[in-house]
């Protein structure tokens, strides 16, 4: 029996690496209505999923955002009424802070960085030298 690793999609020879993950799925029953309620927020090497469904009565309240790298595609619907829109990283985390309804996602929408990653500099390594070089000169000082 073989086993397998990782999410494996059609037609992708390599697994998605998991990188970020939270999924909340609770259904109840109050005054004999179902209420069902998923939050899901999924970040891979290949794509990013953030996923609210909220069903109470026969109102459904659904926000999918999906998308990669700097390219995102947000789907609101609220019972018929459907609103597609296309949004940069930026756009995204701003949305998530603004909806009461995505709060899960909050924490994730703060790790959310936009443009060009920068590398931090070595500063350090400058002092080390300069600390060798005094060493040195006072042990030549010695009479």
């Amino acid at each position: 029996m073989s086993t397998r690793r990782g999410s494996i999609k059609k037609g992708s020879k390599e697994p998605s690496k998991l990188k970020y993950l939270h999924k909340i799925k609770t259904e109840d029953i109050v005054d004999n209505k179902i209420i069902i309620h998923e939050e899901n927020v999924i970040e891979g090497s290949k794509n990013t999923l953030i996923k609210l469904y909220h069903k109470e009565d026969n109102v459904i309240q659904k926000i999918i955002i999906l998308g990669k790298d700097d390219e995102f595609t947000v789907k609101i619907s609220d019972g018929s009424k459907v609103d597609e829109k296309k949004m940069n990283r930026k756009e995204v985390a701003e949305l998530i802070n603004s909806m009461k309804e995505l709060a899960f996602a909050k924490p994730y929408a703060k790790t959310m960085k936009g443009g060009r990653k920068r590398k931090g500099s070595k500063k350090g390594s400058h002092k080390d030298s300069k600390k060798g070089s005094r060493k040195g000169s006072k042990k030549s000082c010695k009479h």
